[in-house]
């Protein structure tokens, strides 16, 4: 589908690993081979329906200490109990995060869909290739170095969550390593 794509955008360039090298060593190989002043990481699950959610993220860097905006994350879709229920837990993680947002203190810039400032990345290295949850060490990291992480409760991303419980406890032990 990406090299479909790649045929009809000529600034489209899609590139393959030739083995897989996890998430956090791929991003950085992107990052890498990217121009742009922003990076815009998305997990393989997540959805994007409206197209001027990058729009909305973008202006949250007029603020030159935000090194990073996390969009509000919402379940795609939803059905059966287990999908609502999920879908109850990010809608209330929704309100925390933009608290958290407000107290320079979220615990993670969202793994489903973020965009970083390039500078940072420049400044302060990539991603940590040796993290379980790369998202979680990146935030510390950028606040370490007294920057903002920015939330739009503009801009939705979805993800497709786990319909069974043996995949969501999959997913949930990893997280919570």
């Amino acid at each position: 589908i990406a090299k479909e794509f790649e045929k009809h955008h000529k600034n489209v360039r899609v590139y393959k690993n030739e083995k897989n090298m996890g998430k956090g060593a791929t991003m950085n190989r992107a990052i890498q081979i990217s121009k742009g002043e922003f990076i815009v990481t998305m997990d393989a699950d997540n959805i994007i329906v409206k197209g001027d959610i990058l729009k909305k993220m973008v202006a949250n860097f007029k603020d030159p200490r935000v090194m990073c905006v996390a969009p509000t994350t919402a379940i795609y879709k939803p059905k059966g109990i287990l999908q609502r229920i999920q879908q109850v837990e990010y809608l209330l993680g929704t309100f925390l995060r933009k608290a958290f947002a407000s107290m320079d203190a979220i615990h993670i810039t969202s793994g489903a869909f973020s965009v970083y400032r390039r500078s940072f990345f420049d400044k302060y290295g990539l991603f940590d290739t040796t993290a379980i949850t790369e998202d979680m060490e990146m935030a510390l990291r950028i606040q370490y170095h007294n920057y903002h992480i920015a939330n739009d409760l503009r801009a939705i991303a979805y993800t497709i969550a786990p319909n069974k419980f043996v995949a969501l406890l999959k997913q949930r032990r990893r997280w919570y390593t």
